[in-house]
């Protein structure tokens, strides 16, 4: 697992940086439009019908952080970026405090980057300043965020991460509950988003999925609707899976579209399949993809867990904030140090400007 599955404590490794000479090296990120419009956002998201991307649309009006998320297209359309940091590279894509949390690799579970619809190559810089603007929009102070850029800039450099010691969760317990909240049996219950399919169309996509999930028999579909976030309108099914030894899983298809890192005109790989290996180095479980009805879908197990940075003291926020921050440093590290690495202030300076764009945005809607 050779990006993200990282031990928990690394040896140092010294790489010196060259210092910004001027404020002209801060002011490498520029944007499209004067300001964000929702017409810009719409054409961003043309695979949307009108009803449904009003529905995100309002839904995203909910908080400053939630209408920066739900608009990762828009954001890799518009902000430009030059100088080193334009440098291409594989990305997370859609990087920020809410897309960490535990996903199991071989039934061990590892905190770790978990959401890759929007994986991809891009401008390396253009990644990290994803993560710190969705930073700059939760209620960390401006204290703690300055210090978390300098961590940045210093993990990429190689120095070590203090150890960070995570409670497991029991993510076998957790497909449990999903299967007890969901199901009754070997069948989907109807509830609000969720609809179990008609026996026919059941049928239907289990004939086209011939030879795609080997070792599971699928004993029930359903349709599953999510309207927000940067993935709402996308088509989703939960399916319950039962493998050969009698287990049985929740998991989920969901729709894949072309990934946000794509809107920049970086060349995308075109094994799309690839991408957790690109991620991740190797697939965690239940894992992988398939295709039907001209679609191309994801398979994931409901079965994860995250961090609710909400509910930490201020002490252990930090601490997790600052893993998050390793993990993504140690992501790029290889790349950013080949380039001449990154500045704290960089970060910092740029992060604000984007977020105070999606703020100003978000008042005006609002």
């Amino acid at each position: 697992m050779k990006y993200l599955l990282v031990a928990l404590l690394l040896s140092s490794s010294c790489s010196s940086f060259r210092s910004p000479s001027s404020d002209t090296e801060l002011e490498t990120v520029s944007f499209r439009n004067k300001k964000l419009e929702k017409k810009f956002l719409r054409a961003s998201y043309a695979h949307l019908d009108e009803a449904t991307f009003e529905t995100k649309f309002q839904l995203s009006l909910e908080r400053p952080l939630l209408f920066y998320r739900s608009y990762v297209n828009s954001f890799y359309s518009e902000t430009q970026i030059k100088g080193h940091l334009n440098t291409a590279g594989t990305c997370m894509g859609d990087a920020h405090p809410e897309n960490f949390g535990f996903i199991s690799f071989n039934k061990i579970p590892y905190y770790v980057f978990n959401d890759i619809d929007d994986s991809g190559n891009c401008p390396i810089g253009l990644d990290v300043l994803r993560y710190f603007a969705a930073l700059k929009l939760t209620d960390i102070s401006d204290h703690d965020f300055e210090k978390l850029a300098h961590l940045f800039e210093a993990y990429a450099a190689g120095n070590k991460q203090e150890k960070f010691n995570f409670k497991l969760p029991d993510l076998i317990r957790a497909n449990e509950k999903n299967l007890k909240k969901n199901t009754d049996g070997d069948k989907f219950l109807s509830r609000e988003n969720l609809e179990p399919l008609g026996k026919s169309e059941k049928q239907r996509i289990i004939t086209a999925l011939k030879g795609q999930v080997p070792g599971l028999e699928i004993l029930d579909i359903a349709s599953y609707t999510k309207s927000d976030g940067g993935s709402g309108g996308l088509k989703r099914y939960w399916l319950i899976v039962k493998s050969a030894n009698g287990h049985r899983e929740l998991i989920e298809f969901k729709e894949q579209v072309s990934p946000a890192v794509a809107w920049t005109g970086v060349q995308q790989d075109p094994a799309r399949s690839a991408t957790p290996q690109f991620i991740w180095g190797t697939f965690p479980d239940y894992y992988g993809y398939v295709y039907f009805d001209q679609t191309l879908f994801l398979t994931r197990t409901r079965a994860d867990d995250f961090i609710d940075l909400g509910k930490l003291n201020a002490e252990d926020r930090f601490k997790l904030l600052s893993y998050q921050v390793f993990i993504m440093a140690k992501f790029h590290q290889s790349r950013l140090q080949s380039v001449g690495g990154i500045k704290a202030q960089w970060i910092i300076y740029n992060s604000q400007r984007v977020s105070q764009r999606y703020i100003d945005a978000f008042n005006a809607y609002r």
